[in-house]
């Protein structure tokens, strides 16, 4: 069973002033607990909050999709988590491999959904009489 890092054990605190505590603040988001676990490298389970998230934004209606990814995904962050994973397996830790190929085939998949979703939007602009250049 994989171990949350020990500033998640007590809950993520905004303050006491905030009024909020936990994932109810904006700043613990998953953007927030990727920088945390890259922090104290917790590489799968960075692996798997990249994964789970851009599985669960494939999910949402084309229509919203950029609202999603807009607010959350953190490239410098991923390409830091991609950039140890590759470390790692440089340096011959067995399950580094196996999390590089699942972040990118994640990776590959987010790519050409995002592309398939801009043809999308072309071709229904143009449907819908606007002058597509």
């Amino acid at each position: 069973m994989v171990q949350e890092p020990p500033a998640l054990s007590g809950g993520a605190r905004a303050g006491p002033s905030s009024g909020q505590t936990g994932m109810a603040v904006a700043s613990c988001g998953p953007a927030a607990l990727l920088e945390l676990y890259l922090r104290h490298e917790r590489l799968e389970e960075a692996v798997a909050l990249v994964v789970g998230a851009l599985a669960s934004w494939g999910r949402v209606d084309a229509r919203h999709r950029h609202r999603h990814a807009s607010t959350w995904f953190p490239h410098t962050r991923i390409k830091v988590l991609r950039a140890r994973l590759v470390r790692d397996v440089e340096r011959g830790a067995a399950p580094a491999g196996a999390l590089l190929l699942q972040l990118d085939d994640a990776l590959v998949e987010h790519a050409e959904l995002l592309a398939s979703d801009g043809a999308a939007a072309v071709a229904n602009a143009g449907v819908q009489g606007v002058a597509v250049a």
